[in-house]
């Protein structure tokens, strides 16, 4: 769920902030190149997932979504080498 608590003060928690922090843990877990993944997300991991297997194809090896709600636009794999 999304919880009740307070957002940590200044952060941002848009869809591309959890693609990046999505990537990051994946390669903290497996390492880089470590094997692909199979992701099963519902609603916001849902449009999560489906931004990280567009953008960071190489870190899954299928996908299932259900009920992914609408993602954002305008973005590309950029986020994961702009400083």
């Amino acid at each position: 769920g999304h919880g009740d608590s307070e957002g940590a003060p200044g952060s941002v928690y848009g869809l591309w902030d959890y693609v990046g922090d999505s990537a990051a843990f994946v390669r903290a877990v497996l390492g880089e190149g470590g094997p692909p993944l199979l992701i099963l997300s519902h609603s916001l991991g849902g449009a999560i997932s489906l931004q990280l297997a567009g953008a960071r194809p190489e870190l899954a090896s299928a996908i299932a979504v259900i009920e992914p709600f609408g993602m954002g636009r305008g973005r590309d794999a950029s986020i994961f080498t702009d400083p």
